[in-house]
């Protein structure tokens, strides 16, 4: 995720004027950790002196959303068991991999194979 300054500055803004009328207001980042060192929290951390008060990140948000601190953990196992009816005997892995196959022999069939598919891609998009 990217995020630019000028939208942290105005969504900044827009929570001080609510927390002046007497709200509670936060920048949501849906998932990740607060430890976590992206761009994003790095530029929530420099521009923002109280970034750690007005943000909520991962399962904070969650939590904090949902009025429930197991909601993370029941919506984990809801899409673990999920996940196993879909998926049946096969991992998620082996999912990915087979999407991947498709989407490869797609790309080939379309475009050719190694530099040359490519570079017909590239020729395709611009």
């Amino acid at each position: 995720m990217t995020v630019s300054l000028s939208l942290i500055v105005y969504w900044a803004a827009k929570i001080e004027e609510k927390i002046n009328e007497g709200d509670r207001a936060y920048i949501g980042i849906a998932y990740g950790k607060r430890t976590n060192k992206t761009v994003t929290l790095g530029l929530l951390k420099q521009i923002l002196p109280n970034s750690e008060m007005i943000t909520l990140i991962g399962r904070e948000l969650w939590d904090f959303v949902s009025e429930d601190t197991d909601f993370t953990v029941n919506l984990f196992e809801v899409l673990r068991l999920s996940a196993s009816q879909v998926l049946a005997q096969s991992s998620i892995a082996e999912a990915i991999e087979r999407c991947s196959d498709r989407l490869i022999a797609e790309f080939i069939g379309k475009y050719g194979e190694g530099s040359q598919g490519v570079f017909n891609y590239i020729a395709d998009i611009f």
